[in-house]
This record gives structure tokens, sequence and C-alpha cells, in this order.
């Protein structure tokens, strides 16, 4: 099968079940009575407290899975609308939950139970796929992993590796855990346990270009249709992984998948209580959806391989949303316009455009640049018709009281889904995304426009070389110098008093003299000499990057509708980047 195929496959699935479990599940974030820090990880608990090998091993003896822990795990996936599971073959500590000829330090070896083999055969039974997490650089049971350079070649000051049973950091070989270890233990996981629908690689900040290749190569070459996330490395990959806990705000027009934890850790740690809500992870689906990415959603079972009981209330709430929205969660495609709405997420579907709303309280909302003619609209899951009126490019829908706290709408469409792709306001709110922007580059005066450059792979070495462009997220990285700016030509639809706010992530450039900003609206400046912190919000409840900044910069006047040039300036150059979000224009009056 073609590479296209296989990713539209992939992410017509959208849902996935990412599971951390291993010898960190029975330590569960506690070593000799001592806790990990808030937000250190569970599934790090070795390199946090620098455990011996020795003492670490001994875990083993403690791990003692129910032996109906692989349909337990699998049916509660299948329930919550999960179409692929990916467990942690091995993490960073090193011990293998398969069979593997390679050393003793595994499940079987150690359990008496091929703990992979376990799952492989319940997703078989229950209709699932199966993806394998394997860390190819981190092993703390390995002299040799994870060496002491970075993937750029560039010495290490603290390699993240097991330096208190083997101290002797300068002379580390990567290449010789390589091809031990990694090549050996890559190729009985795609021999053993039938179709791998992909290998999810891990944290490649010791392994060269010529290496990534080889190891893309071994997978290709026992399993052609298996897919390489990522964080192989080295821009060597079949799609592209976003950090924890991200999600991107727009569409970045690459095939992308997130990947989100239920609380703050990965892997099981009894102290960490900071639980979503499943109204937070259905948020998260149609996020994704709304760009067009894959969702994986972390459990850490206990070290019996059972689901907290958090974990099981979090995952009934998602699977009674999915349960009554299946048809909006699977085979559906971005947002096709070129803005984003303040009631929710929007995803399209053949002839269909899926509304999510952020919660049934909404009466109407406005769609704006829709030129397909609208057939109908009803709400899920039992179709019933809501009133709407379609007027020129026009849509708004009057909604009915709603017994569901976040609804979803169908429109269902006369025609294949046409829009306008110009930046446009809906209702009364215009957000400029600086994805959607020119980047204006002033040489010798003269301004020149060009398309804002794409930080996609943070592997990628050429990052932070390009000056103003976007990240792997949408948001705004580089943006030093004042001779580049981002500007926009946006639609308004309705004349009036607008307020301006920039939306960021947190960062040094709030307070900061040297961030102050210019917009200009039309013919109407208007400055901003310093960005405060005038409110903020946050997108998910995990993770520093998933807060935003709002700062308000000031007013504008819209006469009459239609196009106006906008554009956001620094005043100064500097060193410190202005993470943009987005701008917004909200009428006021």
């Amino acid at each position: 099968m073609d590479k296209q195929m296989l990713l539209d496959l992939f992410f017509a699935d959208h849902l996935g079940l990412f599971v951390h479990w291993g010898l960190f599940s029975v330590a569960a974030g506690v070593w000799k009575g001592q806790e990990l820090g808030p937000y250190e990880l569970g599934e790090g608990i070795q390199h946090s407290f620098r455990i011996p090998l020795a003492e670490y091993r001994e875990l083993a003896e403690q791990l003692k899975p129910k032996e109906t822990y692989a349909d337990d795990l699998v049916r509660a996936a299948k329930a919550a609308g999960m179409r692929y599971v990916v467990i942690t073959t091995k993490h960073a500590d090193g011990f293998c939950l398969f069979r593997t000829a390679v050393n003793n330090y595994n499940a079987y070896d150690t359990v008496g139970r091929d703990l992979l083999l376990e799952l492989a055969d319940a997703c078989r039974r229950h209709g699932l796929k199966l993806g394998l997490y394997y860390n190819h650089t981190l092993d703390f049971s390995e002299e040799h992993a994870p060496g002491s350079i970075t993937s750029s070649g560039i010495k290490r000051e603290e390699p993240i590796a097991n330096d208190w049973d083997f101290p002797d950091t300068e002379h580390k070989d990567y290449s010789i855990f390589l091809h031990k270890k990694v090549m050996p233990q890559v190729r009985e996981l795609l021999t053993g346990y039938g179709d791998i629908l992909l290998m999810w690689f891990d944290y490649p900040h010791n392994i060269t270009p010529e290496q990534c290749h080889e190891l893309y190569a071994l997978v290709k070459s026992i399993q052609p249709d298996c897919l390489v996330n990522s964080r192989i490395g080295n821009i060597v990959s079949d799609y592209y992984d976003l950090g924890d806990n991200q999600i991107p705000t727009v569409p970045m027009d690459v095939p992308q998948e997130c990947l989100v934890t239920l609380n703050d850790t990965w892997g099981y740690k009894k102290t960490d209580h900071n639980w979503k809500e499943p109204g937070q992870i259905i948020d998260m689906i149609a996020r994704s959806a709304s760009c067009g990415a894959n969702l994986l959603v972390n459990v850490g079972p206990m070290s019996d391989g059972s689901l907290t009981p958090e974990t099981e209330s979090i995952l009934e709430g998602v699977a009674a949303w999915v349960a009554r929205n299946r048809e909006a969660v699977y085979h559906t495609r971005r947002n096709p316009f070129r803005t984003t709405f303040d009631w929710g997420h929007l995803a399209a579907a053949n002839r269909k455009l899926y509304l999510y709303l952020h919660d049934g309280a909404a009466k109407t909302i406005e769609i704006n640049g829709l030129e397909s003619r609208i057939t109908s609209v009803t709400g899920l899951p039992d179709h019933k018709p809501v009133a709407f009126v379609q007027s020129a490019a026009r849509v708004t829908i009057t909604l009915p009281d709603s017994e569901w706290d976040l609804p979803v709408y169908c429109v269902q469409l006369a025609e294949p889904v046409r829009v306008d792709d110009s930046m446009l306001q809906q209702g009364d709110s215009l957000r400029l995304h600086p994805i959607w922007a020119s980047k204006v580059t002033l040489r010798d005066n003269v301004p020149v426009a060009s398309a804002v450059n794409k930080e996609i792979n943070i592997f990628d070495k050429d990052n932070a070389k390009r000056g103003l462009a976007v990240n792997r997220v949408a948001v705004v990285a580089g943006w030093q110098k004042a001779d580049e700016y981002l500007q926009w030509q946006a639609r308004f639809t309705r004349p009036g008093t607008y307020r301006i706010e920039l939306v960021s992530l947190p960062g040094e450039h709030i307070g900061n003299e040297l961030c102050g900003v210019e917009v200009a609206v039309g013919g109407q400046h208007i400055t901003a000499p310093i960005l405060s912190e005038d409110y903020s919000f946050a997108v998910s409840k995990t993770g520093r990057e998933n807060k935003r900044i709002a700062s308000i910069c000031g007013e504008c006047r819209i006469q009459s509708e239609g196009f106006v040039t906008i554009s956001l300036k620094r005043q100064q150059t500097g060193a410190v980047n202005i993470p943009l979000v987005w701008l917004a224009l909200k009428r006021i009056g």
C-alpha cells in the first residue's frame, strides 16, 4: 500500500489509546518513602532518584499482572471509541514487556508471561490495531545508552543516561547500543506480534541522520505498511508527533498526531490527582478533528494492569459522548475555513460539516463563508431538524435547548464542501492566526512578502535559523527582528468599534519593554509599548504551554464591511521571541 493510503486510513481512525506500563508502574511515583515532585513523571522515577539498576530490577518481583489485563484494557479502549492501542514495549528504564533473546530483563523471563503477546492477541480479538512504543535512545539498563551528544553533534553537559551505574560518560558509544539491542529488538517486535500499525519511537537526542535512516529502513524491510513517527529523529518519519499535551490551534496541513495525558504524568503515579474532566478530553477530540490530527489519549495502568477508578470514569464519559456522536468522530477532515470559531470547533466530511459546541447553552451560531447549499441542519445522535437561515454565504443556526453538555450538530450539504478561503469575520470576532499571514521583510526599506515558514519537526537543525516562523502548533517562533512582521488581508462583516487583543503563550515578552508592538488596521495605528497580562485562560489542564495570555493593545474603528489590511510589527529588535497564538479583533460597539 502506498504511503498516502496508509496515512488516510490512519487518520480516518482518529483516536488511539496510549498505554504507559512497566516496572515504573510498580514504583507508582514513590521510592523508599520519597515521592516524585508534582511535575516529575512516573515513568522516569529511576532517573529522578538515580536508582541503582540492581535495586530497580527487583521491582519485577512485584509486577503481577491480572490474567485478564489485556482484554480489560482493550475493551476499555474500544468502548471509548479508540481504534488503535500503542503500548510501551520498552521505556527508558530498559525493561521489556515482550520476550526477547537480547537479555533476560523482560517480562517473559521475570514474570513468566509475554505481556505484549497477550495484548496483541486481545487487539486482534476485539478488532483494534496495535502500535508499539519503543524508546530507541534512552535505556538506563545499558552502558552505551544514550551517549553524550545530541543529534546535531553537540556534546551534552549532562547526558540523560545512567551515569550512576555506568559513570564513564566520555566513552559511551550509541552505535554499540543501537546494534546490540535496538535493532535486534525492533526486529523481534516486527516479526513476533502480527501486523503492527506503527512503531512509536521516542527521545531521539543522540542518533545521527544515518542511524535514523538505518532504523527506518529496518522497519520498512520487515513490515512495509508499518508507519514510523517523527520521534525517530532527524526528519525521518511518515508523520509528525506534537509535544506532550500539545494540540494545534489551527490545521497545519501536515499529518499530525497529538498525545495527551489524563492527569500530569504518563506512567502511573499514585500521588498525581490532577485529573482532567471527560469534557476536557472530549474538547481535545473535537479540537484535533478540526485540525485534521489524530489524538492519542494516554492511560497509566497500575502494576497489575488495572486502570485507576479515575481513569475508568474519564473513559466512560468519553465513551458516552463517542457513542452519541460516532459519525462525527471518524473519517472527518480538517476545518476548511481559514478562521476559528468562538462557539466551538468545526470539521468536514463528505458533503457534511460537523459543529462541536463548547457547551449546550448557545442559542444561535453564525458561520460566514460557506458557499455550498445547505439541505438540513440536525442534532446528533437522533438527527432532529434544527432551524437555520442561509443567505448568500452567511448561515445562522437557531439552536434548541440541548439535553447534552457538549452537543454536536451535522450540517448536510447538497454538494461537496466549498468555502470562501479568505480570513473572514465570524460573529463578533475575527481571529488572525500567524500561519495564515504573510511574512513581510524590509530589505532596504522595501517590504518583501513571503509565506510564513513552518518549523514542523523539532529535530530539524534549521529551526531557529529562519527568523520569524511558526512552530508545529502554529505559534510564532524566532521573531526577534523589527524588520520582519506579519500581515493579513481580512474581511470584516460588521462595522463597529473593535478591541484588539494579542493572545500569546506565557513568556519573557510579557512586561518586556523591547517587545512592544504596533498594530495597523487600515490607516489606523495602535501601539502597545509593553504587553501586559490583562487576562489568561487555559486550553488544557496540563502543561504550561496550554496557558494563553491575552494582552489588550487598544481599539480601532471599522467603518464598513469589506477587506482590510492588518499588520503586526515589533517596535524594536530584541532577543526575546513574541510567541503569538493569534491576534483577535472583538466587536464591542
